[in-house]
């Protein structure tokens, strides 16, 4: 029997996707950014998030790492059915009817789980419920295509266009990311373009010129700004990480004001969110 690995399930969130939904969170990722704030997200396999502050230094986790009597150790990772994560969608479904919600598979990339997405959207699609997929296309065209008559909406996440900045700073060359978003276009599938915005890393106007160029080339004409912010920090910590921006700081709103006045001149719709 097919299973997903899910290491959140978040419950009424409203930027996601359009209307009130239920935000699947899948374990698995291709990419490694330097700004994530769910590295939690990025392995596949289950992992501990350990709170140096709580440690009593008793020793037991040597042995296991469940043993834990001061709660110092958190497993991240829970295996789940198709019908399991249905069952949790589903206790929520009357506000999708009032809000036009819908659930939202996220990570991570959900495409790493592609039989599970795949099961799980169809159960969806029987039971009526809106679905999107946020992903950045690091898959196979072929992988997309499985799930493509599935998905409602695709939110679609490009960090650059620069593919030399791409490598650095997500470890992965973007040429096929960029070919499935003009696949998906081509398909006429309805797609809504993210773009995390990182002070000093993605926000040169040369960067946000490529980026207008782009999606214009490709008839978009509307993107979703999500600037950044620190609020993942501390995990890196329990992972044992190392956050290499922590000496960035929040962006403001006069610095978000000039960076998307940037994109409007350039006919870009702009709407900022999270």
């Amino acid at each position: 029997m097919v299973s997903g690995r899910i290491f959140n399930i978040q419950k009424y969130s409203i930027q996601d996707g359009p209307g009130i939904r239920t935000t699947i969170f899948l374990k698995g990722c291709s990419l490694e950014c330097w700004w994530c704030h769910n590295p939690e997200s990025i392995a596949g396999e289950r992992e501990y998030l350990y709170p140096p502050s709580r440690c009593i230094e008793c020793g037991l986790c040597r042995e296991d790492p469940k043993d834990c009597p001061a709660g110092a150790r958190e497993l991240v990772g829970t295996d789940m059915t198709p019908a399991e994560v249905l069952s949790e969608i589903e206790k929520d479904q009357i506000f999708y009817q009032e809000s036009a919600g819908g659930v939202t598979f996220s990570g991570g990339e959900p495409l790493r789980q592609l039989d599970f997405l795949k099961e799980t959207l169809k159960l969806c699609r029987e039971k009526n419920i809106s679905t999107a997929v946020d992903t950045s296309g690091s898959c196979s065209w072929e992988e997309l295509t499985e799930i493509l008559g599935l998905v409602d909406l695709f939110l679609y996440d490009i960090k650059f266009i620069d593919n030399r900045k791409h490598k650095k700073y997500t470890g992965v060359d973007n040429t096929l990311l960029l070919n499935n978003l003009k696949k998906l276009q081509e398909q006429g599938a309805r797609v809504e373009v993210r773009y995390p915005l990182v002070p000093g890393i993605n926000d040169s106007q040369e960067d946000l010129l490529l980026l207008a160029d782009r999606l214009k080339e490709l008839d978009i004409f509307q993107l979703t700004v999500l600037p950044y912010h620190r609020t993942g920090i501390d995990k890196y910590r329990k992972l044992n990480r190392e956050y290499r921006l922590s000496d960035l700081n929040e962006p403001d709103l006069s610095y978000l004001e000039e960076k998307l006045e940037i994109l409007q001149e350039e006919g870009m719709s702009v709407k900022i969110e999270g």
